[in-house]
């Protein structure tokens, strides 16, 4: 029988979706063209998770992608076809009764019946920790003599799957964060002019003045009728997971009162360069040093120093014979234009310009994000950035600069941490002009800063042409040296994510999605570029909008919330200072932000922090340990940082392990094939363990900066490798696993096995407390992306335990994912 093939949670999911058709009348094939992207053949992972659950609300994510990799696999396929769907369609509907084609749909609905439930509990025990693909094999008692065919499991990491599926799916299902359901409550309330202890005290059923989660639940669906299921589920585990299970009337009053001070305020908090009232706390009449030097044991500071002066006693030109100005620097598309020296094209050059502005204060008023507009080199991603950077944190962009001021001499120096050191880059002031003008990114009027640091970075590099497309994360970091991550609008969590990074004050760039060109200059975006985050507000309860800014200066939004949108009210437009000006400055909605937007670089730059480094000669066969004393508490950042692939030439960076320890304790890790791989961890006074592991695709790299970012400097120390922590560690992990699973008629014989992406290791792990002997023979019928660690190597394990013993095997786990399936054979005696 077909149906028996598949699993009974997917065959109920794919019974649904033909009683859709059948009740509504569609033809299958009509039913996925419908969610096909113009120009696609079919629909992929995320198209067919997006049309699954318009149709089936309740279906879970699990259960919607377990049925794509059988249909898939079914039909040898890599995408969905509207044929395919319908051959499967009425393959389902052959095998189903009239009654059945007419029965209720059961994921439409909000109640499961009981086998649902039962299915669910089962299916969520089958799925690994953060990776929605199945991980179930099945054991048979050694005297059967025969394995069962055993089932194999494919999971690519999300980051693998977001990649490789960008802009194919150019809608998302936008549901309110709990913090705007508290605040949407909170509003309603104070509008109807209602006391919330008394709104609390009336849904109190047992008046036991403490709220259940069922008694909450009906609470809000009054107050809020067009909640979803998935927004209650959320808001409910965020309220109750701070409370206890148990909520009470002065704690709900203190959550709301907490949450709606924030309505009518920025989400991201008011600029200090722009907040009126820092203006007398602000001095804006700077006198900039020549050369300020805050440490002269940064990398190449000492001779940059030298050189300064002796250019200076000696009245002399300063040409750069590392960067010249020639073609090479240039770069050998970039052949129209012609160097010349900053004074030969501007008359009158000022490192940085005051701007005459109400809107900035202090420091704002030299640095501003409006100070800078891009030229012909296609660098927004570095503009946007620095722009980001210039609005948020001017005194931040000033500390990455040792000239500043004009220098007669030619000769400039701007401070950036390099693959994880801080370096000083010299250069001269030969630009690139075109018609006497800047031929790239410019200042306003006579300010000459931004082409500077646009130099520094296309010296780093080796041309102005090898600077041409890149990521923000990369120019975040290198100007602060702060830790920097990337989120993607399609995912799930993205809202809550965001949220955090704005609590955190963390700087931000945005990129639009690289598709439909046309499409977006109708909207006044320009498609595959960089954008800067200036402010996220809430124009009420319901409607979050987000203030960016376009480095070219001009091309703005034309939609909702635009600057020419007729939704302002002349309140509104007054409050958000709302021009008409083609500045590149504007607001839109959030939600027309996710459908435009693909991800938004985050810099997790903190104020006060301070950054140490030091470079590490590698062991590719070995990991490297480290004893860190941490003598005051807060969060900590640690990176390994890889030389950046543009001086290789090549897109490949090697996996980086890394691990932090608190006695055998695992606090946090990561595993990445990326620039960076970075922990972090709220950490108390006391020692702790880094392990690293480099494994170096090329011989001739074997070199990696360790580098701790935190409230204070920490004590980083080599120390020689400790026996056995991994294995302590991951026995502590298996040990406390709730994915253990008894044996057939054996419950004190248990047996579980995960493997984690995220610190790069998993476990095999068989307990028994039975008091009698165990033993078993394991195979892993596939093994791709995995290895036995030592002393175990192959593809098959023999275990024998004693009746109070118990089993543990460590494998390494590749960073672009893993494939494995696995069958048992055992005995007890």
């Amino acid at each position: 029988m077909f149906e028996k093939q598949i699993n009974a949670q997917v065959m109920i999911l794919f019974m649904d979706l033909c009683k859709h058709c059948k009740q509504t009348k569609q033809n299958p094939t009509d039913v996925v063209n419908y969610f096909v992207k113009p120009g696609s053949k079919g629909l992929d992972l995320f198209g067919y998770l997006y049309m699954v659950k318009k149709i089936l609300p309740f279906a879970q994510d699990q259960i919607i992608e377990k049925s794509f990799s059988f249909i898939l696999k079914r039909f040898e396929l890599q995408i969905l076809t509207s044929e395919n769907f319908e051959q499967l369609m009425n393959k389902i509907e052959s095998q189903m009764t009239q009654q059945e084609l007419n029965s209720p749909i059961q994921f439409k609905i909000n109640v499961q019946n009981n086998f649902m439930k039962e299915m669910n509990s089962q299916l969520s025990n089958q799925y690994n920790e953060g990776n929605p693909v199945q991980a179930q094999h099945d054991r048979k008692p050694i005297f059967d003599q025969n394995f069962k065919q055993p089932q194999q499991i494919n999971i690519i990491p999300t980051r693998e799957q977001r990649l490789d599926s960008q802009n194919k799916v150019d809608q998302k299902y936008y549901n309110r964060s709990s913090i705007e359901l508290i605040q949407i409550f909170s509003s309603k309330l104070q509008n109807a002019n209602i006391d919330i202890i008394d709104v609390f005290n009336k849904y109190d059923n047992d008046k036991d003045h403490k709220m259940n989660e069922i008694e909450f639940k009906n609470m809000i669906q009054i107050v809020i009728k067009d909640i979803n299921e998935q927004e209650l589920k959320e808001l409910i585990c965020w309220v109750f997971k701070e409370q206890n299970k148990e909520l009470t009337a002065f704690q709900f009053k203190r959550l709301c009162e907490s949450q709606v001070q924030v309505i009518g305020q920025n989400i991201m908090e008011s600029n200090y360069y722009e907040n009126p009232a820092n203006q007398k706390l602000l001095q804006s009449n700077f006198q900039f040093q020549e050369l300020y030097v805050q440490d002269q044991n940064v990398v190449a500071m000492k001779e940059f120093i030298q050189k300064y002066q002796q250019l200076k006693s000696q009245n002399q030109y300063y040409t750069d014979s590392v960067f010249p100005p020639n073609q090479q620097s240039l770069g050998r598309k970039l052949e129209k234009f012609k160097w010349k020296r900053i004074p030969e094209f501007i008359k009158n050059p000022k490192f940085f310009v005051k701007e005459n502005t109400l809107n900035r204060f202090g420091l704002g008023k030299w640095i501003a994000p409006d100070d800078l507009q891009q030229g012909q080199l296609g660098d927004c991603y570095f503009l946007a950035s620095i722009s980001s950077l210039g609005n948020r944190r001017p005194d931040l962009l000033l500390e990455t600069f040792v000239t500043r001021t004009f220098n007669p001499n030619g000769l400039y120096g701007v401070k950036l941490c390099i693959d994880g050191e801080w370096k000083v880059i010299g250069m001269d002031d030969y630009i690139p002009t075109w018609y006497d003008q800047a031929a790239f990114t410019r200042g306003k009027d006579e300010e000459i800063w931004v082409m500077v640091i646009e130099k520094a970075w296309a010296k780093v590099f080796g041309s102005y042409e090898n600077i041409e497309a890149g990521y923000p994360t990369e120019v975040l970091r290198t100007l602060t040296g702060a830790a920097t991550k990337t989120l993607f609008t399609k995912e799930d969590k993205f809202m809550e994510e965001l949220q955090t990074c704005i609590q955190n004050r963390c700087i931000m760039v945005c990129s639009t999605k690289n598709e439909n060109k046309q499409q977006y200059k109708q909207m006044g975006l320009i498609s595959g570029h960089a954008y800067t985050v200036l402010k996220i507000k809430d124009l009420n309860a319901n409607t979050k909008l987000i203030k960016l800014r376009n480095p070219w200066g001009k091309e703005e939004w034309k939609g909702d919330w635009s600057n020419q949108s007729s939704l302002w009210t002349p309140q509104q437009k007054t409050l958000f200072k709302i021009n008409n000006n083609n500045d590149g400055v504007f607001y839109m909605s959030i939600t027309d932000f996710l459908k435009y937007f693909d991800d938004v670089s985050v810099c997790f730059v903190k104020e006060g922090y301070q950054y140490q480094s030091q470079v590490i000669q590698s062991n590719k066969r070995k990991s490297e340990y480290y004893l860190i004393q941490i003598d005051k508490q807060g969060c900590y950042y640690f990176t390994i940082n890889q030389k950046n692939v543009r001086f290789e030439n090549s897109n490949d960076y090697s996996t980086v392990k890394i691990l932090l320890f608190k006695g055998n304790q695992l606090i946090s890790g990561n595993c990445k094939c990326e620039r960076e791989c970075w922990i972090s961890a709220n950490l108390e006074y006391g020692k702790y363990t880094l392990v690293v592991k480099t494994q170096w695709r090329y011989s001739q790299m074997n070199k990696y900066v360790l580098s701790s970012y935190g409230p204070n400097k920490v004590q980083i120390d080599k120390i020689n490798k400790i026996n056995n922590l991994l294995r302590e560690a991951f026995l502590d992990q298996a040990r406390k696993s709730s994915k253990k699973k008894s044996y057939q008629k054996h419950p004190d014989i248990k047996q579980a096995y995960e493997f984690n992406l995220k610190f790069g290791y998993g476990f095999y792990y068989v307990e028994n407390k039975s008091g009698k002997s165990f033993e078993s023979k394991v195979r892993f019928t596939k093994l791709e992306g995995l290895k036995l660690r030592k002393p175990y190597r192959g593809d098959s394990l023999e275990i024998s335990l004693g009746g109070q013993d118990e089993f543990l095997v460590l494998l390494s786990i590749c960073d672009r994912g893993y494939s494995f399936g696995i069958e048992e054979q055992y005995i007890v005696k």
